[in-house]
This record gives structure tokens, C-alpha cells and sequence, in this order.
């Protein structure tokens, strides 16, 4: 594998920042939410934020938005760099909405995650052939290409303060709900009741009644990262609508439902039956044609090469890595802080991998992330708090993304995502003959 060029590495500075190093973190920016959050460096993930909304009411930091029931509201969210699930719009009464419960009760819209942007391109991976789950088109602060829907203030919300929840559940590829909120002071309008709905159709599924989603069609399921009780294949694409009650406690998920057109019953005119007229047969006699014997040639045994899909790849001769500098990232000295595999899925001539870092030192500053392949590969994506730096042969190597995953105390992890290129090896092979350590400056 070649190092990555000066030009390269440029256009993959430019890209990380242009993406505000949301590394795939997702959360409503308009209306902004009570937080101010136009962008987020941590993305608003647990365990650190588990909602039910993005910070607690006693640390809201802005006003309630004014608005009558019946108005109509964008609500916009960036795609970021994960793809798929579900956003679940719900309201509470802003002094309940410390609750997740009140929340569930009062849910009034579940669509999909990538949806919205009529313009081609936005709302979308950039490689929409190549890589339908990598890197979206659009900025972290969701300034342009985000995603959106439109709602309508519920006619059923009293005059007061109430709270509106945004949800991302089922996300691409290990991820944990995320949550923002956004304060009102509804006053005025038409009064009605609330029909909750599902919408399908996205990026994957244009115009169907589903979305492509990951590990888990429920909220509340995956409460950590990465997700630990996947319902699904963990990492795998599903499709379909959210599971039943996710639309509200003791609701079943209601569709829009098109009424048939009743169409005019052709009545059948009777046609004249056509009697056939008996033809006589004629039987061939059959003729006997001698075979010759085919006298079958000594077959030779030639030996197979095992499958690489059940077997995994040959292992090639192991990488020597010396810290003496010799290493494309300069990286000069070993960390005592540990580095371990957390996920790997493998899909068509890609694999992805979650490496978490766990700081075991005072302060981990600098740091460098060596992943050792055992075979030449390429790194074609990578999220989160790393960003790849360079490569060398058969190893790559990660250093922080931004400020945000430097500079971390004892205790504290990093997580470091990416994809690469290979054809055909198992989970258990990339878990068994993927070496990693922690390097320094």
C-alpha cells in the first residue's frame, strides 16, 4: 500500500473539516435545540447523553420558541456520516421533559433518517453507488444538505410550554439513540386531536413505506455505544417500518392508507365454441441405432484452495513496527494506554472497525493509533475521534480528529472508526490478525 500523498491528505484535512468532526453524530438544528446545538464534538452519545433530550430543562439555554397549534414547523437535522433509522418526533410538557415517558405518550411522527432534500446529492452519501452507508455531502452544522421534514404543531397541545423531541434510533453502523429538544410556548390556533403516523421512503427506499435501519427498529434499545443488544445482525442493514408501539405506548403504527378506486366489472360476452375435428395420428415406427461405449479416461485429483470466505485470508509475514520513527506518522514512543477491537462487520469488499482507546495515563496527548493489517489494504472512510494520517505497507495510521479527542485524562476513552478495502474475509479472521497499539510523538 503507497503512503498517502501530500495532495490527498489535503483533501481529507478539507473534508474532516468541512464535516465539523461530527464523526457521524447526528441531532436536530433547526429548530435549534435548547443546548444552541448547531454542531456537537461529542455528538450528544451515550452514556454521556441519553436524552430524553440533549441537556436537562435546569441547564436549557434559550428561550421558548412562540407558536399556535396548526403552524407548520421544519425541523432539519445534518446526515453526517452514518447512514440509515429512524427520527422519532414526539412532544411532552416542557416541565415532564426530564421524562422519557411522557415523551412515548405523545409521539407524532417516526420517519426515516435520510430524507428530505428534493436537490440531488444532499441528504446522501457522497459516493451513492460506491458507499451507500459512508460520508454525507453536507457539513455538521446541517448548513446545507441536511435533512428535513415538515410538521405540524399537534392541535391537540394546550396553551402552555411543551417540548419537542427529536430521536435518531437505528443508525449505521453500532450506534446509540441520540436526542435533541427544542422549547415552545404554544398559544392560540385550532384545537384537535393527534394521529400519529409513520412515513417511509429514503435514500436507499425512495417512495416505500420503510427505511433502512441497523441493529434495532425500537428506541430505548441501543442505551449504549456501541449498541450491546442489537436486535438484529448487529451491523447489518435491515429494512422496514418501526416495530409496532413505536409510535406511543399502546399505539399501533398507523400508515397513510390510499382508498381503492372501484373499478367497472366487465361483463363477459359468450363466443361460440369451436368444435374440433378428430385428425388421424400417425405413430413413427421407432428405429434401434446402435451406441458406442464411451470408455470413461482416468480422472486426475487436483487439490483445491480452500475458500477465503469460510477460511479467511492468508496470513502474510507479520509487520516488524519499531516506534524509532520509521513509521510514516513519525510516532517516536509506545503508550501505556491499551487499544481494543469493539466491532467489525464485513460486507461485499469492505469491512468496518470500532477500535476504542482507553486513556491510562495522566494525559494522552498526541497520540497516534497503528493498525497493522495482514494484508494490503486501504483505508477508504474513517469517523469519529480519529483521523488517518497516513499509510505504510500494510499498516495505517490514526491521530486526533480535532481538539475534542486529544489532550484526554486518565480513564476517558476515544473511539476511532473506519473502513477499508477487502474481498471476502471473516469477522473472526480481521479480529484474530488485525494488530493495534497506541502510539506517541
Amino acid at each position: 500500500m503507497t503512503a498517502v500523498s501530500s495532495t490527498q491528505l489535503f483533501f481529507a484535512v478539507l473534508a474532516i473539516a468541512l464535516f465539523s468532526h461530527v464523526a457521524g453524530h447526528s441531532y436536530m438544528t433547526s429548530p435549534i435545540s435548547r443546548s444552541n446545538q448547531a454542531q456537537t464534538n461529542s455528538g450528544c452519545r451515550g452514556p454521556e447523553c441519553m436524552g430524553p433530550c440533549d441537556i436537562p430543562l435546569s441547564k436549557a439555554k434559550r428561550a421558548p420558541i412562540v407558536a399556535a397549534r396548526g403552524s407548520s414547523v421544519r425541523v432539519d437535522w445534518p446526515r453526517n456520516n452514518h447512514a440509515g433509522g429512524f427520527i422519532r418526533l414526539a412532544w411532552a410538557p416542557t416541565s415532564q421533559s426530564d421524562d422519557h415517558t411522557a415523551f412515548d405518550n405523545h409521539v407524532q411522527q417516526i420517519n426515516c433518517h435520510e430524507i428530505g432534500n428534493p436537490t440531488p446529492g444532499q441528504c446522501a452519501p457522497s459516493d451513492p453507488i460506491g458507499d451507500v452507508n459512508g460520508g454525507g455531502s453536507g457539513p455538521g452544522d446541517g448548513s446545507f444538505g441536511a435533512c428535513n421534514t415538515n410538521i405540524t404543531i399537534p392541535l391537540d397541545l394546550t396553551d402552555g410550554l411543551w417540548t419537542l423531541q427529536w430521536a435518531w434510533f437505528g443508525g449505521a453502523f453500532s450506534l446509540g439513540d441520540y436526542y435533541s429538544c427544542a422549547d415552545y410556548k404554544i398559544s392560540g390556533g385550532a384545537v384537535g386531536k393527534l394521529t400519529p403516523v409513520f412515513i417511509g421512503g429514503d435514500f436507499s427506499y425512495p417512495n416505500q413505506q420503510k427505511c433502512k435501519f441497523f441493529n434495532t427498529d425500537k428506541l430505548h434499545v441501543c442505551t449504549g455505544e456501541p449498541c450491546q443488544k442489537p436486535i438484529y445482525t448487529a451491523y447489518q442493514a435491515q429494512s422496514g417500518a418501526p416495530a409496532a408501539g413505536q409510535l406511543g405506548l399502546n399505539i399501533v403504527i398507523t400508515t397513510p392508507v390510499s382508498v381503492p378506486v372501484p373499478v367497472p366489472v366487465q361483463v363477459p360476452v359468450p363466443v361460440p365454441v369451436q368444435v374440433p375435428v378428430p385428425v388421424p395420428v400417425q405413430v413413427p415406427v421407432p428405429v434401434q441405432v446402435p451406441v458406442p461405449v464411451q470408455v470413461p479416461a482416468p480422472v486426475q485429483q487436483i487439490p483445491q484452495t480452500p475458500s477465503k470466505s469460510t477460511t479467511g485470508r492468508v496470513v502474510l509475514p507479520p509487520v516488524v513496527s519499531t516506534p524509532s520513527g520509521s513509521n510514516c506518522a513519525g510516532a517516536t514512543s509506545v503508550s501505556s494506554s491499551t487499544a481494543r477491537i469493539v466491532a467489525l462487520d464485513t460486507w461485499g469488499s469492505q469491512f468496518h472497525a470500532l477500535i476504542e482507546i482507553t486513556v491510562d495515563e495522566a494525559v494522552l496527548t498526541d497520540w497516534v493509533l497503528e493498525v497493522t493489517f495482514p494484508f494490503a489494504t486501504r483505508v477508504v472512510n474513517y469517523f469519529n475521534g480519529g483521523a488517518l494520517q497516513c499509510s505504510d505497507a500494510t499498516r495505517s495510521y490514526f491521530m486526533p480528529a480535532a481538539s475534542w479527542s486529544n489532550n484526554k485524562p486518565r480513564g476517558s476513552t476515544i473511539q476511532v472508526e473506519f473502513v477499508a478495502a477487502d474481498a471476502g474475509s471473516t469477522q473472526a479472521f480481521l479480529a484474530s490478525n488485525i494488530g493495534i497499539r497506541v502510539l506517541k510523538h
